[in-house]
């Protein structure tokens, strides 16, 4: 993890993800999401199928801003796979938004995924 120069306020989150992602692919998969998490600063950030369960705060110089950062084990016995979790929502209508930096990565990285899907996800946001 050291090839990623991962800024002092993020070690928290760059331990984690060298505890999650071993391989080469799995590591510039891992420096991506990085990528993202700082550049997003989303409140929440949930991880599944991670090979163990905890949680992290990472917090952003930027406003003091703070991911609450949880990732959850593989889903078999006896594992750790489960969490359920209560989010305040501001009151008002609900509204559906997509990341289009994040479905640009997702659609790199996930080949079982239609790809044409994404595109027309992307096609219809760059119309907004």
């Amino acid at each position: 993890m050291d090839s990623l120069n991962v800024p002092p306020k993020y070690r928290e989150m760059e331990v984690i993800l060298d505890i999650l992602f071993r391989s080469s692919k799995e590591l510039l998969e891992a420096s991506l999401l990085l990528s993202c998490l700082k550049n997003s600063k989303p409140s929440y950030w949930f991880s599944a199928h991670s090979h163990c369960k905890f949680t992290a705060l990472v917090e952003h110089e930027e406003g003091g801003e703070v991911t609450k950062f949880l990732a959850l084990d593989k889903c078999l016995p006896g594992l750790k796979f489960l969490q359920i979790v209560a989010i305040e929502s501001d009151p008002g209508p609900c509204e559906v938004q997509y990341d289009e930096e994040w479905l640009a990565i997702a659609g790199k990285f996930c080949l079982s995924f239609d790809l044409s899907m994404w595109r027309l996800w992307v096609l219809l946001l760059s119309k907004n």
